[in-house]
């Protein structure tokens, strides 16, 4: 009876140690996710989906990349803390979707904006051509003549270039 509890007494240490170690061990981990949880929250809070702050999303990817290198903190506190880390990041990358969603779309509408005025502006031109042939008819003076053709050519010209611009225009509002 003494070898076998003798032996059994040494299972139970090393059993022990065992559990304390691991239990050490996940206790660094909780800590070392909550503060990536941290982390998120500050760049969640901070709202900032500018352009120019790419490094959040940047951040925020990279915190995915570090939580995964961290071991397991215990299976009741890993569902735990990996929900509330999955929420602050699905928060943060809706805001970015709809951020970029309404950079896209005013992006749209300031391309339609500029299409419409050079359409005006092509309008324009159009309706000064005209005046300067109708005015062609009145006129007697040959270089008179030159000077209005030479006119209503360089407006034809200006207008090509519109149609062109409208055209570049409309390719980026269907893309």
């Amino acid at each position: 009876w003494e070898a076998f509890n003798s032996a059994r007494q040494k299972f139970y240490t090393r059993r022990n140690a065992f559990y304390e170690e691991l239990h050490s061990t996940q206790a660094v981990n909780l800590k070392e996710k909550q503060e990536l949880i941290e982390k998120a929250r500050a760049i969640k809070d901070s709202e900032d989906y500018s352009r120019e702050n790419r490094e959040n999303t940047e951040t925020m990817k990279d915190l995915a990349v570090q939580w995964k290198k961290i071991g397991s903190c215990g299976k009741n506190k890993d569902d735990k803390i990996w929900n509330e880390f999955r929420e602050i990041n699905d928060i943060y990358f809706d805001g970015l979707g709809k951020s970029n969603a309404k950079r896209q779309a005013d992006h749209q509408n300031r391309m339609k904006d500029a299409r419409a005025r050079k359409v005006d502006l092509l309008n324009n031109q159009k309706r000064q051509i005209e005046r300067l042939q109708d005015s062609l008819y009145g006129l007697v003076s040959e270089q008179e003549m030159k000077d209005i053709e030479a006119q209503i050519q360089q407006k034809e010209d200006f207008i090509k270039e519109l149609e062109a611009q409208i055209e570049d225009i409309d390719s980026k509002i269907g893309e």
